[in-house]
């Protein structure tokens, strides 16, 4: 750790972190972290994924792994064999052993030293920096195995992709989406947008027509009526929506609803309009008139009679 303090002072450490946009802080509390669960005397034998330093120092999974790389980077880490699914077999073998179920194993790395760092000279040889094992279950002649590029090939650049432009939800939608954060806020998960949900929301108008609480009640009866009501953490909020979104209109459509959550009828602007025009016409003729006149005079007689201020 004290190597790694002075290493990220130098101009070296400081361009890495400014690659990231990460501070030498937090940094260290990575490294810190990661030197807790590695072992004791070599520093090898480090399992733990990004996600679960992540939880336990309250920081997001992609500053885990930004701080992992820059770690990699500056020569105080290595990874000696690459994380992968696990097969058929294997997760067979994982649930008998401890009775969950595992789809994946996380990378094992190893925490060194350099050697303008080093103070004295490490006696077990660790893993050089070129040299990563990859352990796959398909055979090396295998269509979906990726092979890797001839020798003396060129290396190919990496290329930009720009993110399609998508859509912009109707104003509609994105009031609903606002007010659904705000309902399931406790279950939720911290990084979810409110446009993503309103796009769900747009892709099927029938949900539209109904108010926030109509809304919430929908997805509520939804949960109940399949067994979800414990629902306490949606990771992925738009596709959880987008997949539970019309099993609670159908939910809600054989269940009678009560008086005060009966759906609004549809906004008719045009009908408005004529509605308006309508009314002010039956204001403008002589019973109109005397009708508004005696209202005003019904409202006078309701108001308590003025202050009269001494002088």
């Amino acid at each position: 750790m004290q190597a790694l303090a002075r290493a990220l002072v130098t101009d070296a450490g400081r361009k890495q972190l400014a690659t990231k946009k990460l501070g030498r802080h937090t940094l260290l509390r990575v490294a810190d972290c990661d030197a807790s669960y590695a072992d004791v005397k070599t520093g090898r034998e480090l399992r733990t994924a990004h996600e679960t330093v992540a939880q336990k120092l309250d920081l997001t999974r992609d500053t885990v792994k930004h701080a992992r790389r820059i770690l990699t980077r500056l020569g105080f880490m290595r990874t000696v064999l690459e994380g992968r699914y696990l097969t058929t077999a294997e997760r067979q073998q994982a649930r008998a052993a401890h009775g969950g179920m595992q789809l994946r194993i996380a990378s094992t790395r190893a925490l060194t030293v350099p050697h303008e760092y080093a103070e004295e000279t490490v006696s077990t040889p660790l893993v050089r920096r070129t040299k990563v094992l990859r352990l796959s279950h398909l055979g090396n002649y295998s269509p979906t195995r990726a092979q890797g590029a001839p020798e003396g090939a060129a290396s190919r650049r990496a290329t930009i992709r720009k993110k399609k432009a998508l859509p912009a939800a109707s104003s509609r939608a994105r009031h609903l989406a606002r007010r659904l954060m705000r309902e399931l806020k406790g279950i939720f998960h911290q990084c979810s947008r409110p446009a993503e949900l309103a796009r769900v929301l747009d892709a099927t108008p029938e949900a539209l027509v109904l108010s926030p609480r109509q809304l919430v009640d929908a997805l509520d009866s939804r949960n109940v009526a399949l067994g979800q009501d414990a629902l306490t953490h949606v990771r992925n909020p738009a596709g959880w929506l987008r997949r539970a979104l019309p099993v609670a209109l159908a939910v809600r459509e054989t269940t009678p609803a009560p008086s005060g959550s009966r759906p609004r009828p549809t906004w008719d602007p045009v009908a408005q309009r004529e509605s308006a025009a309508r009314a002010k016409a039956a204001r403008e003729t002589p019973a109109g008139r005397a009708e508004v006149a005696a209202a005003k005079a019904a409202i006078q007689a309701l108001r308590s009679p003025s202050r009269v201020w001494a002088a």
